[in-house]
């Protein structure tokens, strides 16, 4: 058996090694820039506010059609859970105000990575029961909850970090 062949073979059985740790473990690769690249482990207990969150952009939300088209991520989204049920959200061109404090890097952009209108489906008000909004604190491009609006509570699952590959930017969990 020659080099290559044996350099496969390894590499082949640690990538389906990690593979299945991560399906036993519950363990969530994260490739996206929205949050440093990394594993990411899906633990047990209701998010609060200021945990690290993983979720599906439900099929039935309002932006689903249009994230689908444009081709934007809807599935294993990484994010920070900021508010909750009953905070109270100011969006202005600053950004949004959850409970009078300025979430810092949460102002909206006008237009996508393509140069495509971006709508906002987030409003001023109060947090509905059973909902939470989740962004990204790390980069300040992100597909987030600016955009997409608030998410059922029942779809966030808390995730904690493993092992990531890159240094948390001065947007990250203040």
């Amino acid at each position: 058996m020659n080099r290559f062949k044996v350099f496969g073979c390894a590499f082949g059985s640690v990538l389906l090694l990690i593979a299945g740790a991560m399906l036993l473990f519950d363990v969530h690769y994260n490739v996206s820039r929205s949050m440093p690249f990394g594993f990411y482990r899906i633990v047990s207990g209701t998010p609060v506010v200021g945990d690290l969150v993983v979720f599906d952009l439900p099929a039935d939300s309002t932006f689903y059609p249009l994230a689908k088209e444009r081709k934007y991520p809807v599935c294993n989204l990484l994010k920070q859970l900021v508010a909750i049920e009953g905070d109270s959200l100011k969006i202005s061109v600053q950004g949004i105000e959850i409970n009078d404090s300025l979430y810092r890097g949460s102002h909206a952009l006008l237009t996508d990575s393509a140069g495509r209108p971006l709508p906002v489906y987030l409003n001023s008000g109060v947090l509905p029961e059973g909902q939470g909004l989740a962004l990204s604190g790390f980069c300040v491009d992100s597909f987030d909850g600016r955009y997409f609006g608030s998410v059922p509570m029942a779809v966030l699952k808390k995730v904690v970090p493993v092992f990531i590959f890159n240094h948390w930017s001065s947007y990250a969990f203040y």
